[in-house]
C-alpha cells in the first residue's frame, strides 16, 4: 500500500478550491485553507509534502504566507497561483524557493504533472512511497 501524499491548498476563492479537490482527490490526500492565517493554523498540525498557495488573498497575501512558512523551517515545495501576472516577483519567488508557478486560469492538467515533478523530484520520475 503507497502512503498518499499530503497537499495543502490555499487560496481564498471556492472555484478554484473546489477545481483541485476534484482533481486531486484521488491521488493525494488534501488540506484547504481559505486564507495565510488559516494555512499557517495547518501547518502548525500537518507537514505536508506540497503547497498549492494562491497570492492575492486578503489579510495575509501568499508572499507573507510563503514567508512564514519558510521562517517556521517548512521546505516542501510550493507552487504558487495568481490570476494577476503583475503581482508574480521572480525575485521573491526566487528567495523563497518556489518551485513553479500558474497564471489563473490554467489547465488543470498541466498543474497536476507539475505537482507530481515536485513531489518526485523532476520530470520522469516515480513518486517516492
Amino acid at each position: 500500500m503507497t502512503k498518499k501524499a499530503l497537499i495543502l491548498i490555499v487560496d481564498d476563492e471556492p472555484g478554484p478550491r473546489e477545481a483541485l479537490r476534484f482533481l486531486l482527490r484521488d491521488e493525494y490526500k488534501l488540506l484547504f485553507a481559505e486564507n495565510g492565517k488559516g494555512a499557517l493554523a495547518l501547518l502548525g498540525i500537518h507537514r505536508p509534502d506540497l503547497i498549492l498557495l494562491d497570492i492575492r488573498m486578503p489579510e495575509m497575501d501568499g508572499w507573507d504566507t510563503l514567508r512564514e512558512i519558510r521562517q517556521m523551517g517548512i521546505t516542501a515545495p510550493v507552487i504558487i497561483m495568481t490570476a494577476f501576472p503583475d503581482r508574480f516577483d521572480q525575485t521573491k519567488a526566487r528567495a523563497l524557493d518556489v518551485t513553479e508557478h500558474f497564471i489563473k486560469p490554467f489547465d488543470l492538467f498541466d498543474l497536476q504533472e507539475k505537482i507530481r515533478e515536485a513531489l518526485c523530484g523532476g520530470p520522469g520520475k516515480e513518486p517516492a512511497s
